[in-house]
């Protein structure tokens, strides 16, 4: 392809797998070394409190990919710094030969610095990518509303190389001219032992971080229908992972009373390591999030439908983003059209009666054909790198 064989994958991947960014970009990471790049990571540091943002720090190697970290900002000003300042960009020749250096790929990276990383990389004859797996609607961060919409409206189009986590994405700059594929947040299948299920009920597991301001995973809605089930006397218990059950009740206070009457079917876990996570996702019928269809929702891809896959355990959810590309009802879970707690009352009715040798079909569908498998995602990788504009 070429000489140059290295690419620099940078961006907040907090490492190894401490947010969707580090599962994503390993994933992608992956099909390029298939197709004959050494990748070099520069992911972020939240640990540790740092004078300057501009150092790069050479950290462990993570599965193998030679890896650097910067700080992340941790006050006012440092995020205002890390959204307007590139300065610690001149520093990456201090860690690759830039001669050797093909591509650079910037994850969702502020719109600023990645106007003066496109000048870096014009300047020393390196292609300039841009993995774009969010568009922000309303917020209160108005550093965030000015960055997104330069960052999407303005630099990507000047990049014109995107890599596109959906649809909605690709389609938007497909039409403004851009050299564009479509790569959704992909998992293969997790080694885990399998558990024998002894689940007394059936048991839905909601596995993931709920979003800005706690209301991007739809939990009320899925609580509102599970307490209508209650009272029509169904058997069910439903694991929450990552938020606990004070938190949920601040922000939803007339949940109080559904939450405490369901206190023996419902499970709160807290936040927990990735690995306690998924095991408890293994030992579920099914994994379960909804979320209204908003620019943000139908701009990104859900971690969740990758790592549930990945364990071979079917998912419910409703349509939104280009998740009905994947998840086909009664193969590997069951999709709805919306997420009304009517409708979600339906879908739970329906996954209870399920039976369990058509249940047990569904989790073999799934080992045996994930359709997020990275294999499935190399030929459309290796086309687009070979036409880098």
């Amino acid at each position: 392809m070429t000489t140059n064989k290295k690419i620099l994958y940078i961006g907040h991947m907090d490492f190894p797998d401490k947010n969707a960014a580090a599962i994503r970009v390993i994933e992608n990471s992956k099909i390029l070394e298939q197709i004959g790049f050494e990748v070099i990571f520069i992911g972020i540091d939240r640990d540790i409190q740092y004078k300057s943002l501009n150092k790069i720090i050479k950290a462990d190697s993570v599965l193998g990919f030679k890896t650097y970290k910067k700080p992340y900002p941790k006050s006012i000003i440092q995020m205002l710094y890390y959204y307007t300042s590139g300065k610690w960009i001149s520093k990456i020749k201090r860690i690759v030969e830039i001669s050797k250096v093909y591509a650079i790929i910037a994850y969702n990276f502020p719109a600023i610095p990645l106007y003066k990383l496109k000048k870096y990389t014009d300047k020393n004859n390196m292609h300039l990518i841009a993995d774009c797996t969010e568009w922000y609607g309303s917020t209160k961060n108005p550093i965030v509303v000015l960055d997104t919409f330069l960052r999407m409206r303005f630099v990507h189009k000047k990049i014109k190389n995107i890599i596109c986590v959906s649809n909605f994405i690709e389609e938007y700059y497909k039409n403004k001219k851009c050299n564009t594929v479509n790569i959704p947040t992909l998992s293969p299948i997790l080694k885990f032992i399998k558990p024998e299920l002894k689940n007394k009920y059936f048991t839905f597991s909601y596995v993931g971080d709920p979003g800005k301001g706690k209301k991007k995973d739809r939990l009320d809605y899925l609580i509102r229908a599970l307490f209508i089930l209650k009272k029509a006397k169904y058997k069910f218990k439903l694991n929450i992972v990552g938020i606990d059950k004070s938190n949920l009740i601040t922000i939803y206070a007339d949940l109080k009373n559904m939450i405490h009457l369901m206190s023996e079917d419902i499970v709160f876990c807290g936040r927990l390591p990735r690995n306690e996570s998924l095991i408890i996702l293994l030992k579920s019928d099914f994994s379960i999030f909804f979320r209204k269809p908003s620019r943000l929702t139908m701009a990104g891809f859900p971690t969740k439908l990758g790592e549930s896959f990945s364990l071979g355990i079917p998912v419910i959810t409703n349509s939104f983003s280009n998740i009905s590309d994947f998840l086909v009802n009664k193969y590997n879970g069951y999709i709805i059209n919306d997420c009304s707690v009517d409708s979600i009352v339906k879908v739970l009715i329906k996954a209870i009666n399920t039976e369990k040798v058509s249940l047990e079909k569904m989790k073999q569908n799934l080992i045996d054909s994930n359709p997020l498998a990275p294999s499935l995602f190399i030929d459309s990788f290796d086309k687009f790198i070979k036409s880098l504009v």
